[in-house]
């Protein structure tokens, strides 16, 4: 999927013992290289990657919003822990 903007946020609502509750989903957002002349980066338009999960027969819709500066940046971040 293409966006305007790098600063995005997906999510999807789980509906847990009746509440709605926002779960955040882990995003890509790559380059999108211009296809004219020179290769080059475009700084207009971005693509976002995300891993969509719905169990057989089932319907998940997927949320994705432009985060505004006073909402500051997408800092969702995934922590690995590697054991040795």
């Amino acid at each position: 999927m293409r966006v305007t903007d790098y600063n995005v946020r997906v999510y999807r609502i789980n509906n847990i013992d009746g509440d709605d509750e926002e779960e955040n989903v882990p995003c890509q957002i790559s380059p999108v290289f211009e296809e004219e002349g020179e290769l080059q980066i475009t700084n207009t338009e971005f693509e976002l990657s995300f891993l969509a999960t719905a169990k057989g027969l089932a319907l998940q819709t997927y949320y994705i919003k432009l985060m505004r500066p006073e909402e500051g940046a997408n800092t969702y971040e995934k922590k690995l822990f590697v054991e040795k």
